[in-house]
C-alpha cells in the first residue's frame, strides 16, 4: 500500500507472476518502492509547507513599517525589505546577493561590529550613497545556530519617522491658533492682522513685548498658519538654560561631548521642518549668537563632538520682553549682525494697560473658562469689576489671569467681591497715590461704560460679561442715561 502524508490510502503496488519467476526478494523491492514514493510525497510536502512559511515571511518583513536587512558573516545582503531599501536609497531587487559595503559606505561602527561579531543597539548611524546621507535609527543582532554564526539581521528606522514619533510623544506641537487672541482694541487688531501676513511666508518674525503680553502665543499661532503647521513647534527659553549647555542643547551632541556615549540631537534638528522658537533671545550668550547667526545664514548645524553638517529647514520666530532691544545692541550685549536678520519681520505686542477695551473681554473669556474648569456659576460685583478694569496690570494678561484663578478659587456663594481681590490689587486702584474712592454708583456707570465700549452696545453681550441679567442692564443704563446706541462705532 501507498498512504499519503496524512495517513491516507492513496494507492497500491502489485506485481503478478507465474510461480515459476518469482523471486523471494520480490515482495521487499515492492515495498521499498511504495516507501520510496511516500518519502517523495513527503518531501514535496515539506517542500510546499517551506515556501509557503517562507511567503507568509515575506510578506510580514514587507508589511513591517520598519526596515529589515539579513546580512550572512561576510556582510553579503540575503534579504532586504522594501522599506529598508527606501530608507538607504537601495534598490531592493538589486541588493540580495551583494556586499553592503559595495551598495554604499558603512559607517564606521557597524563596520566594527560585523568584524567582531557583535550586536548594536537603538544607535543613530549615517550610511552614505553616491547622491545623499541617510541617517536613521539602527540596530543589529547577531544571528547563530549553536556556536556557529549564520549572520547578522538590522533594523533601520529612517531619523525623521523617529522624530516625529518623538513629537508626538513629547508634545512639541504648537495649540493656540488667532482664534484663542482675544482683542478688540485697534492696535491690537493691527498687530493680529499683520501676524496673519507674516504667517505665509518663512522669514525671521522677532516678537517683541513685556513679560505677560502672549509672545509665545503669537509664535504658535504664527506657525499655526503657516505652512509648517503640520511639523514640529520647538520653544526654547534661552533664559533658563545654563550658559554651558546652551550649545549643546540647541545644536546635539555627538562623541566625546554626547552624554553616556549616545548621540543627541538638538533643538534644532527637532524642530527640522517646523518652528523652533527662541523666547528671551536676549538672555542667549554672545558666542551661541554667533553660531545661531551662521544657523540663520547657512541653514547648517553640526553637532558638538561630530563632523556630519545636517540641512535644516527651520522657520525661526525670537521674543524679548526687552522692547528697546537695540539698545541691548548699543551696550554690545546683544550682537549687531543678529539683531539685523532677527529685525526681518518685527510685532510690538502692546501691554494690557493700552488695551483697556480688552480688559472686560478678557475678564469675561477667562471667568467663563475657570468657572468651566472649577464647575462654577460665577458673577463679578460691579465694585469688583470696576477694580479689575482701572488697575494697570504690570504683568498684563498672565497678572490678570493669575488674579482671576486665584479670586475663583476662593468664591463660594457664586459672586466674586473686592474681598476675593488682593489686596494689592485694591489698594493699587482705589487707595493709590490720588486717594479716589469710587463710590458704587459710580463704579457700576463706569463698569456698563466700559463693556460698553468693548462690545459695541451689544447688550446681551454686555450683561454676560458683567454678571448681571438684560433686564438690569437695561434698568441700570435707563438710571444712568445710558444708550446702546451711543457705545456702537
Amino acid at each position: 500500500p501507498i498512504h499519503a502524508p496524512t495517513g491516507r490510502l492513496i494507492g497500491v503496488i502489485g506485481i503478478v507472476t507465474l510461480e515459476p519467476n518469482s523471486h523471494p526478494h520480490t515482495l521487499g523491492i515492492v515495498m521499498a518502492a511504495a516507501r520510496a514514493i511516500e518519502n517523495l510525497l513527503q518531501a514535496e510536502l515539506s517542500l510546499a509547507e517551506a515556501n509557503q512559511h517562507l511567503t507568509e515571511l515575506n510578506a510580514v518583513l514587507q508589511a513591517v513599517n520598519k526596515g529589515i536587512m539579513f546580512l550572512d558573516p561576510e556582510g553579503t545582503v540575503t534579504h532586504i525589505n522594501a522599506r529598508a531599501g527606501a530608507i538607504l536609497n537601495v534598490p531592493q531587487r538589486l541588493a540580495t546577493g551583494r556586499r553592503l559595503s559595495a551598495l554604499l559606505e558603512i559607517p564606521t561602527e557597524v563596520e566594527v561590529a560585523i568584524a567582531e561579531q557583535t550586536s548594536i543597539t537603538e544607535q543613530e548611524v549615517v550610511f552614505q550613497t553616491d547622491s545623499q546621507a541617510c541617517p536613521c535609527l539602527m540596530s543589529m543582532d547577531v544571528l547563530g545556530y549553536g556556536s556557529r554564526p549564520l549572520g547578522f539581521i538590522l533594523t533601520l528606522e529612517h531619523a525623521s519617522e523617529v522624530q516625529r514619533f518623538a513629537h508626538r510623544v513629547a508634545g512639541t506641537r504648537a495649540h493656540f491658533t488667532f482664534d484663542d487672541i482675544i482683542g478688540q482694541d485697534v492696535e491690537m487688531k493691527r498687530v493680529i492682522h499683520y501676524a496673519r501676513t507674516v504667517a505665509k511666508s518663512d522669514s525671521t518674525v522677532l516678537l517683541l513685548g513685556e513679560s505677560g503680553t502672549g509672545k509665545e502665543m503669537f509664535a504658535q499661532a504664527i506657525h499655526n498658519a503657516s505652512r509648517r503647521a503640520d511639523g514640529p513647534f520647538v520653544a526654547v527659553n534661552c533664559a533658563a538654560i545654563p550658559r554651558e549647555l546652551m550649545a549643546g542643547e540647541l545644536f546635539g551632541y555627538e562623541g566625546t561631548f554626547a552624554i553616556a556615549e549616545e548621540s543627541r540631537p538638538g533643538k534644532f534638528e527637532l524642530a527640522n521642518g517646523g518652528t523652533i522658537f527662541f523666547d528671551n533671545v536676549d538672555g542667549m550668550p554672545l558666542d551661541v549668537q554667533a553660531s545661531l547667526l551662521r544657523v540663520i545664514d547657512t541653514k547648517e548645524i553640526v553637532r558638538l563632538g561630530g563632523t556630519r553638517v545636517t540641512s535644516l529647514d527651520v522657520r525661526i520666530i525670537a521674543a524679548s520682553n526687552n522692547v528697546d532691544l537695540g539698545n541691548e545692541v548699543k551696550e554690545k550685549r546683544f550682537r549687531a549682525d543678529l539683531f539685523y536678520r532677527l529685525h526681518v519681520l518685527t510685532l510690538v505686542i502692546p501691554p494690557l494697560r493700552e488695551r483697556r477695551n480688552d480688559v472686560l473681554l478678557l475678564i469675561a473669556h477667562l471667568v467663563e473658562e475657570f468657572s468651566r474648569r472649577l464647575k462654577k456659576d460665577v458673577a463679578i460685583s460691579p465694585e469688583a469689576m470696576a477694580v479689575l478694569q482701572s488697575y494697570h496690570w504690570p504683568g498684563n494678561v498672565r497678572e490678570l489671569e493669575n488674579v482671576l484663578e486665584r479670586a475663583l478659587y476662593m468664591v463660594g456663594d457664586g459672586t466674586l467681591t473686592l474681598e476675593h481681590l488682593p489686596a494689592e490689587l485694591r489698594s493699587a486702584t482705589i487707595g493709590g497715590t490720588d486717594r479716589v474712592i469710587l463710590t458704587l454708583q459710580e463704579a457700576e456707570r463706569q463698569a456698563i461704560i466700559r463693556a460698553g465700549r468693548a462690545l459695541e452696545g451689544n447688550v446681551t453681550q454686555m450683561a454676560k460679561a458683567l454678571g448681571i441679567g438684560r433686564t438690569t442692564l437695561w434698568r441700570k443704563m435707563k438710571e444712568f442715561n445710558l444708550s446702546s446706541n451711543s457705545f456702537k462705532r
